[in-house]
């Protein structure tokens, strides 16, 4: 398995992989209506950062991380928007490869932290937080939105 950048060659895999995450989520319609390949790499042209994991020529994972500011982060940080892994290829070592690429992305544009959102139903999804625990994440909570 390889972790690598995302190219633009990649942005209908990325698609597929990101309406199999909202799905699994549950997001909101919308979420899903709005994905395209133009979508993404708009996404990627404002400077979102994807890496894609890759097993035997086929993606298999990816991750995708924006930049922000705040005064309670000390300046810049990262954040998280996307994290997904084919079902098939969970537990072998994918997820943990793609937040070491987040983790190194991060520190090299000079982040203090990283953050992702957490889930609302805690019980439902424990795997998942245990695997961002395992991964050196501390759960503080998840976010409000409202929708413009």
């Amino acid at each position: 398995m390889i972790i690598r950048p995302y190219e633009s060659r990649d942005a209908d895999a990325v698609v597929e992989m990101l309406q199999a995450l909202y799905t699994e989520l549950g997001e909101e319609e919308e979420s899903v209506e709005w994905l395209s390949a133009s979508q993404v790499q708009g996404a990627v042209d404002a400077g979102t950062w994807i890496a894609l994991a890759e097993a035997g020529g086929v993606l298999v994972g990816l991750v995708t991380v924006t930049m922000t500011r705040a005064i309670y982060a000390g300046g810049a940080y990262a954040v998280i928007d996307e994290m997904y892994v084919v079902s098939e290829h969970r537990s072998a070592g994918a997820g943990k490869r793609l937040i070491e690429a987040a983790v190194a992305f991060a520190r090299q544009s000079g982040c203090k932290r990283i953050d992702v959102t957490g889930p609302t139903e805690v019980e439902k999804w424990q795997r998942t937080m245990a695997f961002y625990e395992q991964n050196g994440f501390t759960f503080t909570g998840n976010k409000l939105k409202i929708s413009l």
